[in-house]
């Protein structure tokens, strides 16, 4: 049994060097990830470095910026400041993906302010993307401590290497079609039935137990190990951090349970109750609609307008 360990080890060790020894083009795999978030990962790649378009301003999160921050709207609303804005939400939440985005723009274009998304409790885990999107490097030095997909992280990302090399062998690559579109704002004209908010609403409307203290450390240690990260880069590259407040519907917490955690990192963007508690302003339980999202972007704009002409 022992030699047979040893002669597939030494059988395996050589085909899992040459997985890692084979160059693969980035873009393959932003590519290949054609049945995620509506096909985004590649739009998200484009935009970053095939796009001669600027990405002064970015705004980063889940599906809730998706839906609610109309990047054209806000671009024309600050246009006398000439600053391009984009939307690189993407599908679910963690700041480990936020994290390795960040690292691709800064090494292509410049930033001068980057707008994170938060939600009522920040993510205990990473991004399920993550092991896909991100390079070896960053897969397998990611934080140890209370990381719950680890292993799992390690095991996509070597089995997604060997497909999209697969693929690259058998002509199975999706049409290399280059996405130029500048905008990533996509939202629903639909509103849901005012009962159903109401339903939704009222399981919502207590403030939920927050953790504190130790408890909360160990909690968010994994997510705010990378927003430390986006911290420290943003502050080496120059560029202003904000946190936008975005729950969903009826939630009867007005503020994020780290404000304050957030609140050292950067500039926190509180949304006036008014939009947020709007029935006429919600896709559903968890998405702004197109009305919502236009009267959210025109306050975001605000925001951003003062804390530029103040500087």
């Amino acid at each position: 049994m022992k030699r047979f360990l040893i002669h597939l080890l030494a059988f395996l060790t050589p085909l899992f060097l040459l997985l890692f020894i084979i160059p693969i083009n980035e873009r393959m795999f932003y590519k290949n990830l054609t049945e995620d978030c509506m096909n985004k990962s590649i739009w998200v790649y484009d935009r970053i470095f095939n796009n001669p378009k600027s990405t002064d301003i970015v705004f980063m999160g889940s599906s809730h910026t998706i839906n609610g921050i109309d990047d054209a709207l806000i671009e024309k609303q600050i246009s006398e400041t000439s600053l391009n804005v984009v939307n690189l939400g993407y599908c679910r939440i963690g700041t480990n993906l936020e994290y390795i985005l960040l690292k691709r723009i800064t090494s292509a274009k410049d930033i001068k302010a980057l707008v994170i998304e938060v939600r009522e409790d920040e993510a205990r885990f990473g991004h399920p993307v993550f092991p896909y999107l991100a390079n070896s490097a960053e897969v397998f030095t990611a934080p140890v401590f209370i990381n719950n997909s680890l292993f799992d992280d390690y095991y996509k990302h070597c089995y997604y290497r060997l497909e999209i090399m697969r693929n690259i062998v058998f002509h199975r690559n999706p049409p290399d079609t280059i996405n130029l579109s500048p905008f990533g704002f996509s939202a629903s004209m639909d509103t849901a039935s005012s009962d159903f908010l109401s339903k939704i609403g009222s399981g919502r409307d207590k403030e939920i137990r927050r953790a504190e203290g130790i408890e909360k450390q160990i909690v968010y240690n994994y997510s705010f190990n990378y927003l430390s990260k986006i911290a420290s880069l943003c502050a080496q590259k120059n560029i202003k951090l904000y946190f936008l407040y975005l729950p969903g519907f009826g939630n009867g917490n007005k503020e994020p349970g780290s404000l304050k955690d957030y609140q050292e990192l950067g500039t926190v963007l509180l949304p006036p109750d008014e939009i947020l508690s709007n029935k006429y302003n919600w896709h559903d339980e968890d998405h702004l609609n197109q009305t919502g999202a236009m009267m959210l972007s025109t306050w975001v704009a605000s925001q951003i307008k003062t804390a530029i002409t103040s500087n």
